[in-house]
């Protein structure tokens, strides 16, 4: 199935989203100036304005998915319920939605001086750190892709053209929903696709750049994620090893170290810990012989309730959510913005097999 919909009243707003996959024979730098002409100079055949239509808002995303890219497009119409708007002669959604589909059909302005702003924009757009470095050369889910400046400037309009035939070609992705559920289907205005996107895997593990500051990534392996317990379970897991982790080295070092962790497949997941430059080395050499795991699992429970009330009120953090979990094939209706439940008992069994595996170094 590659339309996936999560039906709620209580957002402002219906967002939809068409997801498109690529494998890594792309080029990226052109992968990434084709969502900048997207985003700039779109071609439609409709004579009304996006924004006319119920606030219409495109807009277009790249990301790393696995071993492959992901080039997404987002519409957002804004849902009024206190106000009875009037389009006469007109269908709005219906309108934006064929402005939306144009996008992947027609294309862009084919000129050379809006390819040459693109570029301009996606170097602009280049993120920098140590852990955004690190995210990038392991090809973490959903993070930004690596730029080649240099190929980035030898990219053509012509380069640009030929990955969007691929584009309108492309067999491989999803179509995503959310909002209010209507009598009328007016998400089978949207062409659907003949395979659906992969599971996510890990990709390279042992980066080796340079930055301003360093990333130590600590990498755990555990028991495959099975259903919504499992996968609800790691990121309470995830947590709970990572708030063990904060009071150790509070205790160890003089500096400060953030965290972040992150999912890499059904059975690994990553802690970065990011601190200044030259500091890294301490950090290896005060690792925990042992993890305290189960230390903070009561708190980290009450973090995973506190993210879910959260994705109930945010349409963007609803949607995040929902791409990870069909990044790894766990259900993604209504379950997405149900209260989380889990007891203790219910995560114990897989934060019991969380493995470290080792670290890899990034500064």
């Amino acid at each position: 199935m590659s339309l996936h919909a999560l039906f709620t009243p209580d957002m402002g707003e219906k967002i939809f989203v068409r997801r498109f996959y690529f494998d890594q024979s792309v080029s990226k730098e052109a992968l990434l100036t084709l969502k900048e002409l997207l985003s700039s100079c779109p071609l439609t055949s409709s004579k009304k304005e996006l924004s006319r239509l119920k606030g219409g808002k495109m807009s277009f995303s790249c990301y790393a998915y696995g071993k492959g890219y992901v080039l997404e497009g987002r519409l957002s119409l804004v849902e009024n319920k206190n106000v009875a708007l009037t389009y006469l002669f007109v269908h709005p959604e219906k309108e934006a939605l064929s402005i939306f589909v144009d996008a992947f059909s027609l294309g862009f302005q084919r000129e050379e001086k809006e390819v040459s702003l693109a570029k301009e924009r996606v170097k602009r757009n280049v993120t920098q750190g140590s852990l955004q470095e690190l995210e990038q050369e392991i090809s973490l889910p959903f993070s930004p892709l690596k730029v080649d400046k240099e190929k980035l400037e030898a990219i053509t309009l012509e380069d640009v053209e030929s990955l969007f035939g691929k584009l309108k070609e492309n067999k491989i992705g999803d179509t995503l929903y959310l909002g209010r559920e209507e009598k009328e289907e007016i998400l089978s205005l949207l062409p659907s696709f003949e395979e659906e996107l992969p599971i996510i895997s890990e990709g390279n593990l042992i980066p080796s750049l340079s930055s301003s500051d360093e990333t130590l990534a600590l990498y755990f392996s555990f028991h495959p994620l099975q259903n919504e317990k499992d996968y609800l379970s790691v990121y309470v897991s995830l947590s709970s090893i990572q708030m063990a982790l904060q009071e150790h080295f509070s205790k160890q070092v003089g500096f400060d170290i953030s965290y972040e962790a992150s999912l890499l497949s059904p059975s690994c997941a990553a802690i970065f810990l990011t601190t200044k430059k030259g500091k890294i080395e301490m950090v290896k050499d005060k690792l925990p012989q042992k993890i305290e795991k189960e230390k903070y699992l009561l708190d980290a429970l009450l973090e995973e309730k506190v993210q879910a009330l959260k994705n109930n009120m945010s349409s963007s953090l609803a949607l995040l959510e929902m791409e990870k979990r069909i990044s790894l094939s766990i259900p993604t209706n209504e379950t997405v913005l149900k209260e989380c439940n889990l007891s203790k008992e219910d995560v114990l069994p897989l934060l019991s097999s969380f493995a470290l595996q080792g670290g890899s170094q990034h500064d």
